[in-house]
């Protein structure tokens, strides 16, 4: 996963740890990775359909709702 770091929130980075831990959300995320595949890059999932996924949760959820 690589962060941007450079927003207001960041600064100043005297325990990069500390900033991550109480300055960080997932907004910072620009890229995310796993064994050398970009899953996520700038705001777009690389590998998943968005659009689906939200849909079959949606629907998942209401099956689970009316039991």
């Amino acid at each position: 996963m690589v962060l941007e770091i450079s927003t207001p929130q960041f600064p100043p980075l005297h325990d990069i740890c500390t900033n991550l831990i109480f300055a960080s959300n997932a907004g910072d995320i620009i890229l995310t990775m796993c064994d050398g595949e970009v899953l996520y890059k700038n705001g777009e999932f690389k590998t998943i359909d968005i659009e689906k996924t939200i849909f079959e949760s949606n629907k998942c959820v209401k099956e689970i709702l009316q039991k």
